[in-house]
């Protein structure tokens, strides 16, 4: 599996990284689990070949142009990384940039030739935005999804999974819901090499403060509900410590 990631200038740093970690470690895994797997090469892509420089003041080199990648068949997927927009408003403002209009094209096409594609967090606005989720269920970050909505209603949007895969098009959470959506796209590939990259990457006995975290914050803003924070604490700890549950998501 060939996969092209897509860096946008002021993109989220973790987004675009764990994308790229993620394929890469299960890539290198390949030997001692199946030497039979196909390799799971990743291109960073953009708009065009000059180097991209992320939200957080990261250069990152660039592989191949989108277009490129739109003309070539030995790219298999591409993937769309959040955006770092800290507001509604800074999120309409990054979807109307000259760049990120140039990417929208180019997916469309891609699209229309049933090719797969996948985002996460704010990056399911890219797709969003270029009608490409229309009539398809998918999912965004949590604390977008009121504007997403608004601004999308033909989209069935699924706010109780972490990834959402409706045909061709995977979608996936708020910023940590890269690791999900990297690993159910290894799962892809192979169930058991998403267990060795899983064991490398993300499962460990000692308690993380990433949970604790998560707990005091539902805690906090779900008092009419404390069942409700379980339910949700469940679901991302699921998505974290069994990462081929989004494997088996239906594809409609």
């Amino acid at each position: 599996m060939k996969t092209g990631v897509v860096a946008l200038s002021g993109c989220w740093d973790s987004g675009l990284t764990t994308i790229l970690d993620v394929l890469r470690t299960a890539d290198a895994a390949r030997p001692r689990v199946d030497r039979n797997i196909p390799p799971l090469e990743t291109l960073t892509v953009a708009t065009c070949l000059d180097p991209v420089h992320t939200a957080g003041g990261l250069t990152v080199p660039v592989d191949r142009t989108i277009d490129d990648c739109a003309a070539d068949t030995d790219v298999d997927l591409l993937v769309v990384p959040a955006l770092a927009a800290q507001s509604p408003a800074m999120m309409v403002d990054a979807l109307m940039r000259e760049e990120t209009q140039a990417v929208r094209a180019t997916l469309r096409l891609w699209a229309a030739e049933g090719r797969d594609l996948a985002a996460a967090c704010t990056g399911t606005f890219v797709l969003a935005e270029a009608g490409l989720l229309d009539h398809r269920h998918a999912t965004t970050s949590w604390w977008l999804s009121d504007i997403f909505r608004h601004r999308y209603p033909a989209v069935e949007l699924d706010m109780s999974r972490m990834v959402v895969l409706d045909g061709n098009i995977a979608t996936a959470g708020a910023a940590f819901a890269h690791i999900d959506l990297a690993m159910s796209l290894v799962a892809r590939v192979s169930p058991a090499l998403a267990r060795e990259t899983a064991s490398a990457l993300l499962i460990d006995e000692r308690p993380a403060e990433s949970v604790n975290a998560v707990t005091h914050y539902l805690s906090d803003h779900d008092q009419l509900d404390p069942g409700h924070v379980v339910r949700r604490q469940a679901r991302r700890y699921q998505g974290i410590h069994c990462p081929l549950q989004a494997a088996g998501a239906r594809r409609r």
